[in-house]
């Protein structure tokens, strides 16, 4: 068995609009390299990218494209990370950041293709018990997973402090990651929806 045979998938997680896109520019311009393809373009909502994985979507009914994926990071929101199978091995890194913020940018992103879109205050809440128990779920399968480990990490710290979440994910990863490199990225112009 080679040593990729037996590496972990590097997984960035979290819901649409709490900076995965930009956690996964960062860890490239560091050096780690994507898991992605081009199915989904940036536009003005993520100017610099998606860095997703079109099979993804379909990850519960097709999970042979993981070994694929071994070494290297993808990202997965977190209501999918429940369909990941315990045959692999994976580093999680789960993002968070404040609901009014993301539901903020969900409805931001909406109205541009839907300008009369709008999200009453009980969808919101309701919105919010829902990310909740799909987050306490996917976590909860991820300690059944042998060898599998989540390290979670704030929005805000990316857009503010990025010279201190490298260490925290070289020590993690198990990789040297240059903090001036990693922050690079960074462009505070982008921060939209702030609570």
């Amino acid at each position: 068995m080679s040593e990729l045979d037996s590496a972990p998938i590097l997984v960035v997680s979290g819901f649409p609009r709490s900076g995965t896109s930009l956690l996964m520019q960062m860890l490239s311009a560091a050096g780690l390299p994507l898991f992605c393809d081009e199915t989904r373009e940036a536009d003005v909502s993520n100017p610099n990218g998606y860095f997703e994985l079109d099979a993804v979507k379909r990850l519960a009914a097709d999970h042979s494209w993981l070994a694929g994926a071994r070494g290297q990071v993808v990202k997965i929101v977190t209501p999918l990370l429940l369909q990941l199978p315990a045959t692999e091995t994976y580093r999680v890194l789960m993002l968070h950041r404040n609901w009014e913020e993301i539901l903020a940018s969900q409805c931001t992103m909406r109205q541009r293709v839907e300008p009369e879109f709008q999200m009453a205050a009980p969808v919101k809440k309701m919105l919010v018990e829902t990310f909740v128990k799909q987050e306490k779920r996917a976590l909860s399968h991820l300690e059944q997973v042998s060898g599998s480990t989540v390290l979670h990490l704030e929005h805000s710290d990316l857009i503010h402090r990025p010279e201190t979440v490298a260490p925290l994910l070289s020590e993690f990863l198990s990789v040297a990651i240059d903090p001036i490199s990693f922050s690079k990225p960074v462009n505070r112009s982008l921060y939209r929806n702030r609570a």
